[in-house]
């Protein structure tokens, strides 16, 4: 797999990433700066958090603003700054709209899939925060997620997951932070962490032992000086969340089959390669920790499938939230994968939100049965 095979070139902490770490220095003390800004000494300063009567939580505009500053590294990456497009289907009326894409870009998986088995995606989530930008309410979620391989006609349980061996004992951690300027778009910072500093967050440990925390993630990050920049930040941001007291729980665990694709797509005018992501998610599962129940939140007569197009965020047209005429006209196979997201629209299942995810759509549900 893919994704795999470039966890696997992931180096342990050396000297080059002391190095940069010590380039990045400046980059460390600006963002202490910001942090000490939040200590509560102003006069002016407001609370950290406030937790609403139905338990939601919404952190400070400057702790939103700490969490939109991690994700400077990855504005030049599909996977960290990207516009999705949700759509939910009959795996049957999704199997003609493959095929029609397919008479245009070969439709290769990114992941290897073995005979007898499918690729499965597990993610944690912790509870959602919610902060004030620039008139807008946006919301974080910080999640840990993993992948492996099932064997087919299993049940979509964790028991029956069998990790890849790169991810036996870490996890991605990732912000998915929704984008301050596009509808419909996230921000998602990411890095490997070890699973064993994961089970610290939210617990007095996190704060006790972060010096040692902070080093070994950084050490599992250390390929690059943006990788190393990005979980630095992040590793701080989550050390002052705890130190401020903003609750850190688990509230949820996806499981699921995800297929994916990624469609390369050439600017005719500048040749640059731009890629088009496209995911299927099928079997969702989801656990509710406060509840201890489990919810097949996508449960209907025939099969369904969850398909997302992840997409640039420059290439939408806000209004339309369709690909703008610019990049139609400049990307010609753009055409042919709006074409797949019209069919997708069109067959949008009944009772479903478009453009709503996993986790908006359980807490619906839970919030009906409430009711």
């Amino acid at each position: 797999m893919t994704i795999f095979r470039t966890l696997s070139k992931i180096k342990t902490f050396s000297a080059a990433a002391l190095i940069s770490i010590l380039f990045l220095s400046s980059v460390g003390q600006t963002q202490k700066l910001c942090l000490d800004q939040l200590s509560g000494v102003s006069s002016e300063s407001t609370s950290h958090f406030v937790i609403s009567k139905k338990g939601s939580i919404k952190v400070s505009p400057k702790i939103g603003e700490l969490f939109i500053d991690t994700a400077t590294s990855q504005l030049n990456s599909t996977t960290g700054n990207r516009t999705e497009l949700k759509r939910t289907v009959l795996i049957e009326k999704l199997s003609l709209a493959l095929e029609k894409l397919s008479q245009t870009f070969p439709l290769k998986p990114r992941d290897t899939i073995k005979a007898g088995t499918k690729n499965v995606t597990v993610t944690q989530y912790l509870n959602i925060l919610k902060f004030d930008y620039k008139g807008q309410e946006l919301s974080v979620k910080i999640r840990f997620r993993k992948y492996g391989t099932m064997r087919t006609g299993l049940p979509n349980i964790p028991e029956n997951v069998q990790f890849i061996p790169e991810m036996k004992d870490v996890s991605f951690l990732e912000f998915k932070i929704d984008h301050p300027d596009f509808d419909n778009s996230v921000l998602k910072p990411r890095g490997l962490q070890l699973d064993s500093d994961i089970q610290m967050i939210g617990t007095p440990q996190f704060l006790a032992q972060f010096e040692q925390i902070l080093e070994r993630a950084v050490g599992r990050n250390s390929k690059n000086i943006d990788s190393i920049q990005t979980m630095t930040k992040m590793q701080n941001l989550l050390k002052y969340l705890h130190e401020v007291g903003v609750p850190l729980q688990k509230d949820s665990r996806t499981i699921y089959e995800r297929t994916s694709y990624a469609l390369p797509a050439k600017n005719i005018e500048t040749n640059a390669e731009h890629e088009i992501q496209i995911t299927i998610d099928e079997g969702i599962l989801i656990y509710s920790y406060p509840h201890d129940k489990t919810i097949d939140a996508y449960q209907s007569e025939k099969p369904l499938a969850v398909v997302e197009l992840k997409i640039p965020v420059e290439m939408i047209d806000n209004r339309t939230k369709s690909f703008s005429d610019q990049f139609l006209q400049l990307v010609p196979a753009l055409k042919k994968i709006q074409a797949f997201l019209d069919d997708l629209t069109s067959a949008q299942a009944p009772g479903f939100d478009m453009n709503k995810g996993k986790q908006s759509r359980i807490k619906t549900m839970l919030e009906n049965n409430e009711e």
